[in-house]
């Protein structure tokens, strides 16, 4: 008689959970975003170099140490700039829609053609914080798949046409940038501008935990690293995007405002060639408030253990404004290690 597979780790399609609303629903729905009042946020980090003598540091390949991006106690812009001045783009058209749909974005006063706007082309839709990329022009009308996120334009929402500059990254959308007096999360794309910093619209920003890559040449995902800092208090860094990764290794987070936050799974290996043994930890700091252990585990390459803590219940009920890392400390030098999380938040 044939086996039942065994189920992958982690939360299944079929776990439900009881949303505000007093009905049931599965990780899937919410991850759609089917289910008002509740999302999923996942979280992947790697640290590049543990040593033996360094203790416990946090997964995540910027300044080798603590997560920098939990340092800021104030709010500001954030400024982002590459190690290459081949990550670079250029804005070709900008102004305001006049309409659009799911697949198209026109704008009346502008000329496409005279701009120089061509297919590969990248446009951001600034006031819905979603963008595209164009497969035809017409002089007033820029025709794509799709919006990457799935909104549909609305009159009065501003633009811009980007395209490379160079041969690297041209364009990084930022997440998860919160406010430091609301509390609340922010979207923001940056058109690089090679090693000169390039500013975030919003100044109160105190957090900045994700960010990717969404447009380069020929689909590069970036040349030089991509650092993010705080523009004044430039030790506060945000992430530290690696060559080649096109997306943000921070496993780190911070519960938004409004909400509180749930640990639904979480784990750590040891990542490369390297034989070693690492212990990891699951931490959070409330706000105003000392980092505390969650939880411990250890991955032993030995055994070629990859450790992945699952909870029946999701853990805790963290509060907003609570910051969540895992940590690693190797008993071996030269050690690059991962880890991650999954946080289910729910409106309070």
């Amino acid at each position: 008689m044939a086996l039942a597979p065994t189920p992958l780790p982690g939360p299944q399609p079929g776990t439900t959970i009881v949303a505000p609303d007093g009905v049931s629903h599965d990780y899937l729905a919410i991850v759609r975003g089917l289910v008002p009042g509740m999302s999923i946020v996942q979280k992947f980090g790697k640290a590049l170099d543990l040593d033996a003598a360094d203790g416990f540091l946090a997964l995540w390949p910027g300044t080798k140490g603590t997560y920098l991006g939990f340092s800021a106690v104030a709010g500001e812009a954030v400024t982002v700039a590459s190690a290459s001045a081949n990550d670079a783009g250029t804005v070709l058209s900008s102004g305001t829609l006049t309409g659009g749909s799911a697949t198209t974005a026109i704008d009346t006063a502008a000329d496409f053609v005279t701009d120089t706007v061509a297919a590969g082309d990248c446009i951001i839709n600034d006031t819905q914080s979603d963008h595209a990329i164009i497969t035809s022009i017409a002089a007033t009308t820029a025709t794509f798949r799709r919006w990457r996120h799935g909104t549909t334009p609305a009159a009065g929402d501003t633009y811009r046409v980007v395209t490379p500059a160079s041969t690297g990254a041209a364009v990084v959308r930022l997440q998860r940038l919160m406010d430091f007096t609301s509390g609340t999360l922010a979207t923001e794309y940056i058109v690089l501008n090679g090693a000169t910093g390039v500013d975030t619209v919003g100044t109160d920003y105190f957090r900045c935990s994700r960010a990717r890559v969404v447009h380069g040449a020929s689909r590069s995902n970036g040349i030089g690293i991509i650092t993010a800092t705080q523009k004044t208090t430039t030790a506060n860094i945000f992430f530290a995007l690696q060559v080649g990764y096109g997306s943000t290794m921070v496993c780190a987070d911070t519960v938004p405002a409004g909400k509180t936050g749930y640990i639904l799974d979480w784990g750590s290996g040891v990542v490369g060639n390297v034989n070693a043994n690492v212990t990891s930890r699951l931490v959070a700091a409330p706000t105003g408030e000392p980092s505390q252990v969650q939880e411990e585990i250890s991955a032993r390459t030995a055994g070629t253990s990859t450790p992945l803590r699952v909870y029946v219940a999701p853990k805790n009920g963290f509060a907003a404004w609570t910051d969540i890392h895992v940590e690693g400390s190797s008993d071996t030098n030269n050690t690059a290690a991962a880890g991650w999380f999954s946080m289910l938040l729910v409106d309070d």
